[in-house]
Formats: structure tokens, C-alpha cells, sequence
């Protein structure tokens, strides 16, 4: 199969996978960390300025991509005290363990097996960025890190 029709079948599943639906104006969601602990989004986002929510799959090559930078850059989120959440849509702990072992990745990564948080987030595809202000409202959406993301939280 030619690398173009595999990223048109790519971007045909990644874009269909949540359905329709628009774009929550604010979220707070509950979930499960790959280590078996309890999450609270509000309860994350406690003195922090805000937080990028990524929502992923391990077999999407553009999550892929996207993770990987976001990896590269996590230490931007820790020195500006902003939140950094992954959000893994529809696959298994054990699935989601491995795609992420050796990667050096210490922010929380919630399992949403039945794509549940997706649903209620309105997301229409992966990846999925949506970056919230310390109240849990959205301040913007994107399907890769904005390159300016920290001049969101560093005009608030």
C-alpha cells in the first residue's frame, strides 16, 4: 500500500474515531492513570497557571509524531508551571505501557478505554490538544502543540 493512501486511511480513522459533536467550553474529568491512581482533573490543575490535555492513540503515526515532540518539551510545562496531561483514547494499559516505556514521560497519562472523556470532550479526532486556563476553561484547540502554546499562559 503507498505511503499516501496509508495517511489518508490515517487521517480518515484518526478524524472519525470520537464522532461529531463541538468542542466543550470546559471540562472536568475523572480517569485512571497507566499506574492504577485515581485522577481529578481539577484537582491537577490546583496552582497550576493552566494545562495541555493531549488526547492519543499508540497506532496513529501523527500522535506519534506529536507525542514525541511533546516528550522533547515537557520540561517547558515543568518551568512554567503549567499542567501536562495525556489522555490515551480506546486502548489497553498494557498497550499504552509499552508504547510509552523508555520514553522518560512524568506527567500523568489517563487511560480512556471506553473513549468516554473523549466523548464528553468533544474531540473529533487525534491527536487532540486542548489547552486550559487554571479555571478549566479552554483557551484554545489544536491537533498539534501550538509553537506559541506558553504566550497563552504567559499573558494571562
Amino acid at each position: 500500500m503507498s505511503v499516501f493512501i496509508r495517511i489518508v486511511l490515517c487521517g480518515v480513522l484518526c478524524f472519525s474515531l470520537m464522532g461529531g459533536g463541538s468542542y466543550a467550553a470546559s471540562v472536568d474529568f475523572k480517569g485512571t492513570t497507566i499506574d492504577g491512581k485515581e485522577f481529578v482533573f481539577s484537582e491537577y490543575l490546583a496552582g497550576k497557571k493552566g494545562a495541555v490535555v493531549v488526547f492519543f492513540t499508540t497506532w496513529c503515526h501523527f500522535c506519534q509524531k506529536e507525542i514525541t515532540g511533546v516528550i522533547k518539551k515537557q520540561h517547558l510545562f515543568e518551568e512554567n508551571n503549567l499542567g501536562l496531561v495525556l489522555i490515551n483514547e480506546g486502548e489497553s494499559k498494557e498497550k499504552v505501557t509499552t508504547y510509552l516505556s523508555g520514553r522518560n514521560f512524568h506527567f500523568p497519562v489517563v487511560l480512556d478505554t471506553t473513549s468516554r472523556i473523549g466523548r464528553e470532550a468533544g474531540i473529533k479526532g487525534v491527536p487532540s490538544f486542548f489547552y486550559f486556563d487554571r479555571k478549566g476553561e479552554v483557551l484554545k484547540f489544536s491537533f498539534s502543540l501550538h509553537p506559541k502554546f506558553l504566550e497563552l499562559y504567559n499573558s494571562k
